[in-house]
């Protein structure tokens, strides 16, 4: 899935970890508040899936910091109702 995720099995299970192209590409609509607010701030939002159904999302961020070079990750993960 170049560009788009990943995927990984277990046992008869596909989970999936992609890209909110992917979501569109595939015509899966998430639409929530959450993912677009924090879209909205700038922030990386990746979606789990189990097979086509979600399962969560992940929230990503660099940290710059004073010292150049030095960064550091913050994430934000919740999971949909199932």
């Amino acid at each position: 899935m170049p560009g788009k995720g990943t995927r990984a099995f277990g046992g008869d299970r596909e989970i999936m970890v992609v890209s909110p192209g992917y979501l569109q590409e595939m015509d899966i609509h998430l639409d929530r508040e959450e993912t677009r607010e924090l879209a909205g701030q700038g922030k990386t939002v990746i979606y789990m899936l189990s097979g086509d159904q979600p399962m969560g999302a992940v929230a990503l961020t660099d940290l710059i910091r004073k010292n150049p070079g030095v960064r550091s990750s913050n994430s934000r993960i919740w999971a949909y109702d199932a």
